[in-house]
């Protein structure tokens, strides 16, 4: 059975959170329920979960949509089945993952090209989200270590490899592709990791 990732269920408060249509008062609790959301991500627990619900509750009262979400995060924590990866730019939401991994993709299909990029997912998992979202095949992980503050140091890398970087124009919202060697990145990330 494949994991539930609650970071896309946190997306999901994120995208209701925008609603233009809501009063004051229900933006001001969804503000609230967001910030809960985003705790469930720090802290996965069934506390948490009852937390974000009753803000939820408080946020969902005269408004059009009647779905819970806590019933998402409750459901997947109950059965302990799920993971936290951001499959979006953390930038996006402000969540910034504690532990992670720091990788390197290749192809045979760039050569002389690299991504270097972090994620709080399996690496397996992202190679072929990766490999899905942006159409790719042959795509291969070089290196995959764990590391704390994972947002922090991928971008700490790509400000040092900023000169280096390249937009293949066959892969689509490529920002995180540079022109160096596999073996300088390997470097790279082991000093960052």
């Amino acid at each position: 059975m494949r994991k539930v990732n609650l970071y896309e269920t946190y997306r999901k408060v994120k995208q209701r959170e925008r609603n233009k249509k809501s009063t004051q008062l229900q933006k001001l609790n969804a503000e609230k329920a967001t910030y809960a959301a985003k705790q469930i991500l720090e802290s996965p627990t069934l506390k948490a979960v009852k937390n974000f619900r009753k803000l939820e509750n408080e946020w969902l009262v005269n408004s059009q949509s009647n779905l819970s979400i806590a019933d998402e995060f409750e459901t997947a924590i109950r059965a302990k089945n799920f993971e936290i990866f951001a499959t979006y730019s953390s930038y996006e939401t402000g969540y910034k993952p504690k532990v992670g991994i720091l990788y390197c993709f290749a192809s045979n299909d760039y050569p002389g090209m690299v991504k270097i990029g972090a994620t709080t997912y399996s690496i397996e998992n992202r190679l072929y989200d990766y490999q899905k979202r942006r159409k790719l095949q042959h795509l291969k992980v070089v290196i995959a270590l764990e590391t704390s503050d994972p947002s922090l140091k991928e971008k700490e890398i790509h400000d040092i490899l900023h000169s280096k970087k390249v937009y293949p124009a066959t892969i689509p919202k490529s920002n995180e592709w540079f022109k160096v060697t596999q073996k300088k990145a390997i470097e790279i990330i082991r000093q960052y990791a």
